[in-house]
């Protein structure tokens, strides 16, 4: 980030994450989360925000089987 650093922290910009997201081994969109203070993200906040990664990438596996047809019972 050191060349764009100037730019980063003109748009108030302090800090920033970015987690990927893959569903049955594709990659499907990164988590960004962004924030004005510097050194933002500790040890306890990237705890939380890889849970809720670990929930979005719960959700969209559970949006991608619902859209599969399903064998009759």
């Amino acid at each position: 980030m050191a060349p764009f650093s100037d730019q980063v922290r003109a748009c108030g910009l302090g800090s920033s994450v970015s987690l990927p997201v893959q569903v049955s081994g594709m990659f499907n969109g990164c988590l960004d989360v962004y924030a004005a203070e510097i050194d933002y993200f500790d040890a306890e906040e990237m705890a939380v925000l890889h849970e809720i990664r670990g929930d979005l990438i719960f959700a969209l596996g559970n949006l991608a089987r619902d859209g599969q047809p399903r064998a009759p019972e």
